[in-house]
């Protein structure tokens, strides 16, 4: 990490890595979109209208691939 980013991290909390799950992109995609479907979309069992906002938490611990990249080294 540069400095450059190092500061960045310091006043808004968060990096962006363009690319680095690129591979992996249709995967995470298909569980993400698994566990919103477990979930009936994250509002009751009802489909979103796009008024309001969905939520599940923690989210990343209710599939095992997303799970799994918690541990990824890169």
């Amino acid at each position: 990490v540069t400095e450059q980013e190092a500061r960045f991290f310091d006043v808004f909390g968060y990096l962006t890595f363009p690319g680095l799950f690129a591979r992996e992109a249709e995967e995470i995609t298909e569980a993400f979109e698994a566990v919103w479907a477990e979930h009936g979309g994250g509002h009751n069992q009802r489909p979103h209208d796009h008024e309001r906002n969905s939520a599940l938490l923690p989210f990343i611990d209710r599939h095992p691939y997303l799970c799994s990249l918690l541990d990824d080294e890169r």
